[in-house]
């Protein structure tokens, strides 16, 4: 994939943004959210939209200086929304990928990371992925993992527009799960209507959220102003409270991001702080998306190789870990030098019994040389030796003529 293919190309500086300038003048954001999406988003007993990511919304809003308007968005159409400028923000539970950001601006950091769990049918017996096999799950339209975990697992997906409707379907008895994120489907199994539903798997495939702007916004002003909130809030905590308030189960992505953009220098400096043109360290953001002017080291490789040639080296739905590449490549180097090793001492055997063997055949060579030669000679000597004739009888006359 070419450099340019949805990864954030290097600029000097953060250019003015037009859109960032009419929020202001307008005094509202508009920003998308899910309302079919508990706890990240929904409808309360009242009509009002609430969740996680509402909160966040509000959050985003108070640092811009505004108001905020909620808009709800779907999974099918939230992107389209915001290119058609129905909403000037995207926070709707919006895995990134470099598809995605073919047509959007990604903004980092990501504020969530979730992994995609399967809630099964009472009834079904399936306890790892690999017993999905020929199965048909529900799933909702849009969702980015929807392809890879067909593929992956070898199941069929009965789509649905909404969870609402994913959800009827699975209560129907036309699947045998609902596929989709693993944050949803444990909250949806801690509700009554569905307690009774399995989830035995681990979750597969996590996938970054980010809080997307239209692509226009890409390198200005108001990608830095998102990006700053979001690195406020993994420092001071307040995405974790924020999962803790909505009752998930506190996720590994969290606490590493935290202490990844909390991290600090002997001197005091924070280690994940924008440079002079106002980017931030290429070791604090997702290697993924990182271009190779970015990369520094192994990482630099990474990219290299991935733009390059296609090659990641992370597997699918993970993130690249420089320490642990590091380490894969010693146990590699390691592996190929006992290989080397081994075929050296092959090759060294198999010399010196080729070796061992020709001195056989030579001796015997020699030997067989030794007797035809012997056998040649005798005949010749026997063709160069005068005939010997045999004694002749005396003539008659002289028989005749003897006393």
């Amino acid at each position: 994939m070419p450099a340019s293919a949805g990864v954030r190309p290097e600029v000097p500086a953060f250019a003015t943004s037009a859109l960032l300038a009419k929020i202001r003048a307008r005094g509202e954001v508009a920003i998308g959210v899910r309302d079919d999406f508990p706890p990240f988003g929904m409808v309360d007993a009242k009509g009002r939209l609430r969740g996680l990511e509402l909160d966040l919304a509000q959050a985003l809003a108070d640092h811009l200086g505004v108001d905020l308007r909620p808009v709800p968005v779907t999974p099918d159409n939230r992107f389209e929304r915001l290119r058609q400028g129905a909403v000037d923000i995207l926070i709707a539970s919006a895995g990134d990928t470099l598809a995605r950001r073919m047509g959007v601006t990604a903004v980092e950091p990501h504020y969530y990371g979730s992994g995609v769990n399967v809630l099964l049918r009472p009834e079904r017996t399936e306890r790892d992925w690999s017993q999905l096999r020929g199965s048909t799950l529900c799933a909702v339209e849009g969702a980015a993992f929807n392809a890879w975990l067909m593929h992956r697992h070898h199941v069929s997906l009965h789509l649905q527009p909404s969870v609402a409707d994913a959800l009827g379907a699975l209560a129907q008895g036309r699947c045998a799960g609902l596929l989709y994120t693993g944050a949803a489907v444990q909250h949806l199994r801690r509700l009554a209507d569905w307690r009774h539903y399995r989830l035995p798997m681990d979750s597969a495939l996590v996938v970054p959220w980010a809080i997307s702007l239209p692509h226009a916004e890409q390198g200005t002003e108001l990608e830095r102003e998102v990006g700053n909130a979001l690195a406020r809030w993994h420092r001071e905590g307040t995405l974790i409270a924020l999962e803790k308030k909505w009752e998930l189960k506190p996720s590994r992505f969290l606490q590493e991001a935290r202490a990844r953009w909390s991290a600090r220098r002997a001197d005091g400096t924070l280690v994940c702080a924008r440079d002079a043109r106002g980017h931030w360290p290429s070791d604090c953001l997702d290697a993924t998306f990182v271009q190779p002017q970015q990369a520094e080291g192994v990482l630099r490789l990474a990219v290299w190789l991935r733009d390059r040639w296609g090659v990641r080296l992370a597997p699918a739905g993970e993130a690249y870990d420089g320490a642990r590449y590091l380490r894969s490549l010693g146990l590699t180097g390691l592996l190929a030098g006992a290989v080397l090793a081994g075929a050296w001492m092959l090759l060294s055997w198999a010399t010196r019994w080729l070796l061992a063997a020709g001195s056989v055949v030579t001796a015997w060579g020699d030997q067989v040389a030794s007797g035809v030669q012997a056998t040649r000679a005798a005949r010749s000597k026997a063709r160069l030796s005068p005939a010997r004739e045999a004694p002749r009888a005396p003539p008659m006359w002289a028989l005749l003529a003897a006393p």
